[in-house]
């Protein structure tokens, strides 16, 4: 496993898929012609750079998303329809710029839309650099909350002995330990159902 700096640096290494045109998550980077852009989720700090302005500068081109992020992209900052690219969790395409490189999304366990991206070299490219049958494979974790279901997803164990993973270490010291996410869910919906037996006046202010 490589590491990488923070997702929100602008350390090049972090964002870009070696031996490729994909660009991940990178929309602050100094744009270069035909790089092929890649969203995993719909948080500031992932998609900062991006505006409605997004493709009147030179590098600036189709950005890959799941659907779901793709609306978000569309509504809340005004990116052109035209040059989103929304592409369903599970299903694996290559775009086009990408020079043969397969993308596949899956699930990141994280924000709705939140995805995992799989990045897979064409199998001649392989083959002219010495890696016959051994296509370079990548994945890009963006913002990701490990859970069991991803030790039996078919895509994500394809990719075990990959080349490298991207992956944000933010919360991976050992004195970040955070109870199971289904626990945390019951914990607050318990918390909520006791507030609204609370008389009207006695409930407490919540801020969405």
């Amino acid at each position: 496993m490589l590491a990488r700096p923070a997702m929100n640096a602008t350390e090049r290494d972090a964002h870009t898929i070696p031996a490729s045109r994909f660009v991940v998550d990178g929309f602050r980077l100094l744009r270069r012609p035909g790089s092929v852009h890649v969203l995993t989720h719909f948080h500031a700090d992932h998609y900062g750079g991006l505006d409605d302005r997004w493709g009147e500068r030179e590098g600036e081109g189709d950005i890959w998303c799941t659907p779901v992020t793709a609306k978000l992209v569309k509504l809340r900052l005004g990116v052109r329809v035209d040059l989103i690219r929304p592409l369903p969790l599970g299903d694996v395409t290559a775009p086009e710029g990408a020079g043969g490189w397969t993308l596949q999304f899956v699930d990141a366990n994280h924000c709705p839309g939140a995805a995992q991206a799989l990045f897979t070299q064409p199998e001649a490219e392989a083959a002219a650099e010495g890696r016959a049958g051994k296509p370079r494979r990548y994945v890009h974790c963006g913002d990701m909350r490990a859970c069991e279901a991803m030790h039996t997803d078919a895509a994500l164990r394809a990719f075990v002995g990959c080349d490298a993973v991207f992956l944000d270490t933010t919360y991976a010291a050992p004195k970040h330990t955070f109870p199971p996410q289904g626990e945390s869910i019951e914990y607050c919906a318990h918390v909520v159902e006791e507030a609204l037996r609370r008389p009207p006046e006695e409930r407490p202010l919540v801020l969405v």
